[in-house]
């Protein structure tokens, strides 16, 4: 009975979450063609998490995707588009200057059509400097018609603070993905947990009782399988070739071909151990997902702790490490 009512409780707020999410699509008119921008070609998973909930959400709106590019092809940026056309900006870990690439891709499209359309995708913000902060604010109030997403409050209440433009709270894009196969999220019990770590610059001090399991530490590279890498590299080749040429080479497509694979397979890694204890944000949301039991630890500036307080604390299998969570 018990195990019964927290199932009701965590598909409850998925579909909950799921729902939110969807509300973007009232922003884009019918039949307006789609331009997605600064998809990811790494190996991430987190960020395919990403990818693989916008595609299912741009599916469901049902508008043609007239091309598709990655930070590989900036050249593409400035290509000729139709004027109704609605620009997409992949929704990532971090809207700001912690992965300065990627930024400044978002900041070259919304300075190129200033007049078009264009939605960010829910994100978490943050800069590390007050300059970047203020350099960002005045890209957004030169342009007409931009619409930023954000996944938690803090970052939507600095981004209405600082940004003259259109600004929105929702969930991250991953949640569009619910619910995964099997069609009901079940619990399953083992006796083994995942200590999946972030090792990169958004890494941060874990809890005593996570650090005495170091060894047991990976992070999501030593959970892609090879042949996904050989594929990671293929597409990131033909996205480059279609920016220096100009032509629409099906990357995105066959690209999210490949990550569909790679989600059955994770998702088979994750229900297999009883408790996800992680740094990864999409670590969270991913075991979220699937129905099994984590525990998030917050990365470097704090943006685990801010969107769990935001939407994942309620869905009854998930704790916080500030919390003296234990396994």
């Amino acid at each position: 009975m018990q195990r019964r009512s927290a199932q009701s409780q965590l598909t409850k707020g998925m579909r909950e979450l799921k729902q939110q999410v969807s509300e973007i699509g009232r922003l884009i008119p019918k039949d307006a063609p789609l331009l997605y921008c600064d998809f990811p070609i790494h190996q991430n998973f987190g960020d395919i998490l990403i990818m693989l909930g916008s595609a299912a959400f741009l599916e469901h709106c049902g508008n043609p995707i007239i091309d598709s590019f990655a930070d590989l092809s900036p050249q593409k940026i400035q290509s000729p588009r139709p004027q109704e056309s609605v620009w997409i900006l992949h929704g990532g870990g971090n809207f700001g200057d912690v992965w300065s690439s990627h930024q400044g891709f978002r900041e070259q499209v919304i300075e190129a059509h200033p007049a078009e359309r264009i939605i960010s995708l829910p994100q978490t913000l943050h800069f590390s400097s007050p300059e970047g902060l203020e350099r960002f604010a005045r890209i957004a109030g030169q342009h007409k018609d931009l619409h930023l997403f954000w996944r938690d409050h803090v970052s939507f209440e600095t981004a209405q603070r600082h940004f003259d433009c259109h600004n929105y709270l929702c969930p991250d894009m991953a949640h569009f993905l619910w619910p995964l196969a099997p069609a009901e999220p079940e619990f399953v019990e083992t006796e083994q947990n995942l200590f999946l770590i972030r090792r990169d610059k958004e890494g941060a001090a874990v809890p005593a009782w996570v650090l005495a399991h170091r060894e047991e530490f990976v992070d999501w590279r030593e959970l892609v399988p090879p042949a996904y890498k050989v594929a990671y590299r293929a597409a990131r080749v033909a996205d480059l070739a279609g920016g220096v040429t100009g032509l629409r080479v099906p990357t995105f497509q066959w690209w999210l071909w490949a990550a569909r694979q790679l989600l059955q397979r994770m998702a088979t890694t994750f229900v297999s151990y009883d408790c996800i204890v992680t740094s990864r944000l999409h670590g969270h949301i991913f075991a979220s997902l699937v129905g099994s039991r984590s525990i998030l630890i917050d990365n470097s500036y704090g943006k685990n702790r801010t969107y769990y307080e935001a939407w994942t604390r309620t869905l009854g299998i998930a704790e916080f490490a500030g919390s003296q969570a234990e396994l």
